[in-house]
This record gives C-alpha cells, structure tokens and sequence, in this order.
C-alpha cells in the first residue's frame, strides 16, 4: 500500500486565495506514489486540531505543512504558531522545554504540555526560514520522536520549492511504504542530494533534514 501524505495547508487570511499545493500532491496520487489527504486550516487552533489527528495515524505517515514561515515559527494567515505551540499535545507535569524559545502558551497559561507523539512518522515543515536555526529541526525530532524532521532555513521561490516539495514527497512516501523505513529514506535523500547537489539545496533553498542523510 502506498504511504500516505497527510497536508495540512494555509497561504492567506483571505477566504478567497487560490494559492495551494493541492494539485502537487494530486500528480503523486494519480501516479500512486502516495494516498493524500489534504486539509485547508485557518487559525492556529485548526493547525494544532489536525496535527492531533495525524498523531500515531500509521495510514498517513507523512506530515507535510505548506504554509508561509519566519524563523522558528509557522504563519496561519496573520497569526504566528511557534515551534513549541506546533509541537506540542497534552498537558503534562514537569517543566517547560526552553529550546524553542517561546515564553508563553499559546493559551496564555504556563502550563507546560507533552508533545505530540509522532514516533515512526515524517514531519516536513515546507514554510521559509521554519528551521533557521538548525539546531531546532533535530529538537523537534527528539520531542516529538519523528523518525525524520525536514523544512527550510531561508526564503524560498514558490516554483523551485514547489518543485522540490514533489520529488521530497515522492521519495519520502516511497521510504514510509517499505519495511525497512530508516534505511530507505536514508538511501533515498541522499540519492536526491547527490542528484540536486548541495548547491541548490544548501544555498538557494536552505533544506534542512535530521538526521542529515548526505
């Protein structure tokens, strides 16, 4: 069975915006490279509400956020989902992790919560400059127990990523359906590496990946 991608996806506070990557991840489904499951959100609440369920769905075990991005954060429209926020489940005792540098919950309690448990499963952050900081994407995976955290550190062009985001997709999905799962991506990405070159993945769009398949 193929992997399945679920997209979670927001471009604009405008109802009316057209932008989406919805027929990108419609060519991986009429190919079969993958089954998608694509979600349109509005607010950070919906964002939150969708990556809980995607959380331990084994049908879906890719997580692919398109939306806009600044340094350790996500945009939903005009709001702003840090990486703790968008990381981040149920409540729990204990202390606050301080690596994402957040100073509050998005609820405005100091309550600290769990993470999200999306242990076996693909995170891909495709929104500018997410993972500026490079050390935050190998966080993550160790928070959320992701067996792959992805994303950029810099802007990038819409078309470059866009195309970048179907061979990722289609590679990763292809890696998720073996058995195997670790040793296929790591084959995979970096067989795409060395296809793109460090160039155009290091320097034009700033791809980040934990661990770093080269």
């Amino acid at each position: 069975m193929p992997a399945g991608i679920f997209c979670i996806e927001n471009w604009s506070a405008h109802l009316g915006a057209r932008n989406s990557v919805h027929p990108l991840l419609e060519f991986l489904e009429l190919d079969r490279t993958a089954r998608i499951r694509h979600q349109r959100v509005e607010s950070r609440k919906e964002v939150r509400h969708y990556l809980a369920r995607f959380e331990g769905k084994r049908r879906y075990d890719i997580c692919y956020l398109a939306m806009h991005g600044e340094e350790g954060e996500v945009r939903v429209g005009s709001e702003a989902l840090d990486l703790w926020d968008l990381t981040s489940g149920r409540e729990r005792s204990g202390e606050r992790p301080t690596f994402l540098g957040a100073q509050s919950m998005s609820d405005g309690t100091d309550q600290p919560e769990t993470p999200f448990n999306f242990r076996g499963q693909f995170l891909y952050l495709a929104s500018c400059s997410t993972l500026a900081s490079g050390a935050h994407a190998e966080l993550i995976r160790q928070w959320t127990g992701a067996i792959a955290v992805c994303g950029y550190s810099k802007p990038v062009d819409w078309y470059e990523a866009a195309g970048f985001d179907v061979m990722l997709l289609s590679a990763v999905a292809e890696a998720m359906a073996m058995k195997n799962t670790r040793a296929g991506l790591e084959r995979r990405l970096t067989k795409l590496r060395k296809r793109l070159g460090n160039t155009f993945l290091d320097e034009t769009l700033g791809f980040v990946c934990v661990p770093d398949w080269r």
